[in-house]
């Protein structure tokens, strides 16, 4: 590598490109869509016929290792600028970067766009010459890759924010470094799995099923703990979830099936693991309850399955602990025309309910809860005895587990579909 960067400055394409920059395997693809890029190109179309004497590409983030210098925030950019000297007909060795599997279909497309887009531009050369010299983007470089991470604020203001969850994914693998990199690239493709894994949550719409479980995992650590809580939560940019799934701590390696949803998180391999149990359980809690078909799924019912299956995996109490479950919902929920996401009969509910997993040490013990519950003192708690005399029904005849339609004809008011959170 040519002479080592200054902790921060400003620097050119030119001089940017002559480092050797890399792309993590941990990074994101590349996933600019043609309107970011159409404004890039003009832009530097416009600023190039002003005869400006510099275009700020804005801040970019670099982590220095050995002789390299990973981006941690900039990929993007500097990967369009690099296809925009490339379709001119300028070399850029940083295009050389071995490319993630996922980003071939963008850079494809977006190099055809800038082709065409400069297809008739006449003073080429001139133009490449204002790009390598007169682009400059400003950077901070660190060695200390949590540090990066905490300089990282946004791609730019026009490309796509990280969220908790990919900031999460980019700390953690920061402690991978002493595992062998074919295990490192095999937690990569199954991160990348879980990532384009989908599921229909409903309320939330489609969302990856990664997000969803680190999601739910959160607040359930919030109730675990006793802090405050609320269902409606969403991975935000607050760093909440973030701060929750980095901590450090030091101690002995765990079996996987020693992992609970509330053990504490430690750096790297373990929290992969960690994350990728759950994420399992979700997939086959999916599967196997089938709620895509039998009816509408709320967050806080999901939440309580996990618990179960964590404690006491798919045994043969399953689904009676699920039938339970729904019918507590089901007949709370009718008796309500508009649920906020901090309601406390809802808090209090799945609390109750939740308390009740950790407590009991035998899934037939907690059956045996929950029904006692459910047969005296729910409907006194909740001030619905109206519903009292249809339980019996309900939970006999299985209606809601027959027929598919059963939460959409039954259920149009407040379906699980239909949740309004204010």
């Amino acid at each position: 590598m040519e002479s080592i960067l200054n902790n921060i400055g400003e620097i050119n394409m030119k001089d940017i490109y002559s480092k050797n920059i890399k792309i993590p395997f941990y990074q994101r693809p590349y996933k600019w869509k043609l309107e970011n890029v159409r404004y890039l190109c003009e832009d530097i179309k416009n600023s190039f016929t002003k005869s400006n004497n510099k275009y700020l590409l804005g801040n970019i983030i670099l982590h220095e290792e050995n002789d390299e210098l990973n981006i941690v925030d900039g990929q993007q950019r500097l990967t369009t600028v690099a296809l925009i000297l490339k379709s001119l007909g300028e070399e850029i060795n940083f295009l050389e970067n071995k490319i993630n599997i996922n980003s071939k279909e963008a850079l494809k497309r977006n190099y055809n766009f800038i082709k065409s887009y400069f297809s008739n531009f006449e003073r080429a050369d001139d133009l490449i010459e204002f790009i390598l010299n007169n682009l400059v983007v400003t950077y901070i470089k660190t060695k200390d890759l949590d540090e990066a991470f905490k300089f990282f604020d946004t791609q730019n203001s026009r490309g796509k924010k990280l969220d908790d969850v990919d900031l999460l994914k980019n700390h953690h693998f920061m402690h991978l470094g002493d595992v062998d990199i074919s295990i490192q690239k095999q937690i990569a493709k199954e991160w990348k799995k879980y990532e384009n894994m989908s599921v229909d949550s409903y309320h939330w719409n489609m969302r990856e099923l990664l997000k969803c479980v680190i999601n739910d995992l959160y607040i359930l650590r919030l109730m675990f703990d006793d802090r405050n809580f609320y269902f409606g939560v969403w991975i935000n940019y607050d760093n909440s979830v973030l701060n929750e799934f980095k901590t450090q701590i030091k101690g002995e390696n765990l079996n996987l099936r020693d992992f609970k949803f509330s053990s504490n998180i430690v750096g790297g391999m373990m929290f992969f693991d960690y994350t990728f149990k759950y994420a399992r359980i979700y997939e086959i809690l999916k599967q196997k309850a089938d709620f895509s078909t039998k009816w509408l799924l709320n967050q806080a019912m999901m939440m309580l399955l996990l618990v179960y299956v964590d404690k006491f995996s798919f045994d043969e109490n399953f689904e009676k602990f699920y039938e339970n479950v729904f019918v507590r919902l089901f007949v709370v929920l009718a008796s309500h025309d508009r649920i906020y996401s901090d309601s406390k009969w809802l808090k209090d509910i799945i609390k109750d309910v939740f308390n009740k997993i950790l407590s009991s040490d035998y899934s037939f013990y907690l059956i045996e809860r929950l029904e006692y519950d459910l047969k005296f003192d729910f409907f006194k708690s909740y001030e619905i005895n109206p519903y009292k005399e249809n339980i019996d029904n309900l939970l006999k005849n299985k209606t809601f587990l027959k027929d598919k339609d059963f939460a959409i004809k039954n259920i149009e008011r407040i379906s699980f579909n239909n949740i309004k959170i204010k």
